[in-house]
Order: C-alpha cells, then sequence, then structure tokens
C-alpha cells in the first residue's frame, strides 16, 4: 500500500462552472442527466497528464469539466451541477 497522497479534485473555476450552468439551464433532469456524465478511468481521452491516470471525469458536450481521484466524488460533483442548473 502507497503512503503517496493522490489529489481528490481538479475542477474548472466558479465561474466558468456558472457560465455552463447558465447555459444548462431550462434543461429537465432527464437531460441533465444526459448532458452531464461521470466517465471511469480508461473511457476518456487523458491529454492532460499522466498524473490524472486512474481518475473520474465530470463531462458535457463543451469537454472535461473536472476531474475527481474517487468515483463518489465524481458522481456527488454531477449531482450537485444538475442541482445548481434545476435549483438555482
Amino acid at each position: 500500500m502507497s503512503n503517496k497522497i493522490k489529489p481528490s479534485v481538479g475542477v474548472k473555476p466558479p465561474s466558468q462552472i456558472e457560465k455552463l450552468r447558465k447555459r444548462l439551464k431550462g434543461r429537465n433532469h432527464e437531460e441533465l442527466f444526459d448532458d452531464i456524465a461521470v466517465l471511469p478511468p480508461g473511457m476518456w481521452d487523458n491529454q492532460q497528464s499522466d498524473a490524472l491516470e486512474g481518475w473520474f471525469a465530470v463531462t458535457t458536450d463543451e469537454g472535461i469539466i473536472a476531474y475527481f481521484g474517487d468515483e463518489t466524488d465524481a458522481y456527488r460533483f454531477r449531482w450537485d451541477l444538475i442541482n445548481l442548473v434545476l435549483n438555482g
């Protein structure tokens, strides 16, 4: 077991998330579940860094908007973003 600490998150700046929220506003929950996805490690093109190997990516039609080292965190972010669009 490694003692190496793995960062748990990499998210676009709040201003870009706000622009995304405004763009997605007006879509219903079914559309948002289709539009915002979590891709497991190895299922997305990693052009950023080898350090992101093994990470989960949260994506929209604009591309990857966040990276997470933990699957639960990735899905939590997805749910939070969907909630923000629907109720924000």
